[in-house]
This record gives C-alpha cells, structure tokens and sequence, in this order.
C-alpha cells in the first residue's frame, strides 16, 4: 500500500487497509495472521524534491507464502522483496515521521564514523509493536548494506 504524504498519515491510512486485508478482505475472504515487523519504505517522490513516497508492507506468514490471497481493495498489493542486508538503528516509544527521519539521520552519521557503505535511499522504518502497547517499544530504521 503507497501514500504520498508524511509518514504519519501514509501510516494511518495504509495501515488500516492492510489490516482489513488480513481480517478478511480479500479475494478469498480468509484471514491471515498478524505479523511484525511492519515495514514503511520511504523514498523520494520523482515528482517533487521536497516529498517522500511511503509503501507499508505486512510480512504474509510462510503458510501463505506461496499463495498470498488476492487483494480487493484499491491501493492494496502483494509485494516480493528480495532479501537484503541492512544496518539497523533502534529506538523505543511511539514513532512519527519527525523521530523516523531523526533516528535515519543518526544511523547515517553512525555509518558514516565507521566508514560503512550503505544505500540511505530508500531506507525503511519497522514497528514490531501493536499500537496497544504503551512502553518498552521497538523500532528499527534500516538502510541497504552496499
């Protein structure tokens, strides 16, 4: 699912169209189990310098893997990634794009000091928490190993 707009509403509004992906709305009106971590890729959008393009992703459990059900609503798509090697920087608490962009930048400057080669775009955000969950959260930025 992609949003142009801040991460904050791409997040919003992607996540609840996945959700009801995985309560039932799809093609084969079966539900599949939630997984974490739940992606955002954040890249440039090629229309402007000043925007990002956000995709939100839900990992689809290995059951599902081979068959994923077919989406039914409109924005909502089955994505293969290629595995990558990533760096990762963790941080805690509930995020928003301001804390993502700022947690990229440090890992940034981290890779940078150890002489690291990484891909900065796009990077990735992963929430590993449900938005119940008040404390000890997790959450990752990750960069492309080059």
């Amino acid at each position: 699912m992609s949003h142009e707009s801040s991460m904050d509403k791409a997040s919003k509004e992607c996540f609840w169209k996945l959700f009801r992906y995985i309560g039932g709305k799809n093609a084969q009106k079966v539900k599949v189990p939630m997984t974490a971590p739940v992606t955002i890729e954040s890249k440039p959008d090629n229309q402007s310098v000043m925007k990002r393009c956000f995709t939100m992703g839900f990992y689809i459990p290995e059951a599902f893997q081979s068959n994923p059900p077919a989406p039914t609503e409109d924005g909502v798509f089955i994505e293969t990634r290629p595995a990558m090697k990533v760096y990762c920087w963790t941080y805690s608490g509930f995020s928003n794009n301001d804390k993502a962009l700022n947690n990229a930048r440090k890992l940034g400057e981290s890779l940078d000091q150890l002489g690291l080669k990484y891909i900065p775009d796009p990077f990735y955000f992963a929430g590993y928490d449900s938005p119940f969950k008040l404390i000890n959260r997790r959450n990752e930025i990750w960069f492309k190993a080059q």
